[in-house]
């Protein structure tokens, strides 16, 4: 599943429209729309909310684990943080990501 599938389960879930989404996380219903349709990404602090709004785990994209992708800081430590703080973890979760992403698109190209 991709983020923007998991964006619309998610939405579906809470049962809410694209419109009500974007007001709770304060962004427009076309940014809600491009997340679901993968012209853009919602930023990490964005899905832990939308993920706290369907009542799911928080999964790191990409992944099949739904569970809760740190060991050593908790959901509420994380809500906790400031702006440039949650922004920190972001990044690197991405690079995390994104290194995985790597290594299996290279893994397949071997195969």
């Amino acid at each position: 599943m991709d983020i923007g599938q998991w964006v619309k389960r998610c939405r579906k879930a809470a049962g809410i429209t694209q419109t009500e989404l974007g007001e709770k996380l304060h962004v427009s219903k076309g940014n809600v729309s491009a997340w679901e349709t993968n012209k853009h990404d919602p930023s990490y602090g964005q899905m832990v909310e939308i993920a706290r709004l369907a009542k799911f785990a928080v999964p790191l994209p990409g992944m099949n684990s739904p569970a809760w992708p740190f060991r050593d800081i908790t959901p509420e430590q994380y809500a906790s943080l400031n702006e440039r703080e949650q922004g920190q973890i972001e990044e690197r979760v991405l690079t995390i990501i994104e290194s995985k992403h790597v290594k299996s698109h290279g893994n397949d190209a071997a195969a």
